[in-house]
């Protein structure tokens, strides 16, 4: 039938594009959530052996962020985990701030302040990175200077500035924010 040979195969849309995108780029973070992914997977009515392929093919080693700009995907920092808890810290950090010596002002309060909105605009600005390579640097940016800010913390105990009750709650928050981007 020459008609029927001349008709070109519709193509399925790979596992990747049947499973939505929102769902996929909450996943790139680095280690992908597999329970997101599964039910997303699911959801689109993916199962067996098609899913097993998928899981696979999202892992972090494979699922990159330009197939993810590929695909359409958006990567939208505020939705990260990590972003979220480091916008935390800033907020603890400026109230924290608020309690030391006027003196400070110029020297460890403008230190720490630009060391806590160093984490999550470092963070922000990786995922806008067209390469795991690029995006990675960032992440590291900001663990440097959630390590920075860490310190400072130290530095306010050691000068007798603070006790150290009046920073654990940050320092924990940092730990937990470390971890993640570690």
């Amino acid at each position: 039938d020459a008609e029927a040979a001349k008709k070109k195969p519709v193509e399925k849309p790979s596992i990747v594009q049947q499973v939505s995108k929102q769902d996929i780029a909450k996943t790139v973070t680095g280690n992908p959530h597999e329970v997101v992914l599964k039910k997303a997977a699911e959801k689109a009515g993916i199962h067996g052996q098609e899913l097993a392929a998928f899981l696979s093919q999202c892992a972090h080693e494979t699922m990159d962020f330009k197939h993810m700009k590929e695909i359409g995907g958006k990567l939208d920092f505020k939705k990260y985990d990590v972003w979220i808890d480091s916008m935390q810290i800033v907020k603890a950090v400026y109230h924290f701030c608020a309690t030391l010596p006027k003196e400070e002002k110029y020297g460890l309060v403008s230190q720490m302040t630009r060391a806590a909105i160093s984490i999550p605009t470092n963070i922000a600005e990786g995922t806008s990175r067209n390469s795991d390579i690029e995006f990675k640097r960032f992440l590291e940016i900001a663990l440097g200077s959630s390590f920075e800010l860490e310190t400072q913390l130290i530095i306010c105990q050691d000068l007798g500035l603070v006790e150290e009750p009046e920073t654990k709650p940050i320092v924990k928050e940092l730990n937990e924010v470390q971890k993640k981007l570690n």
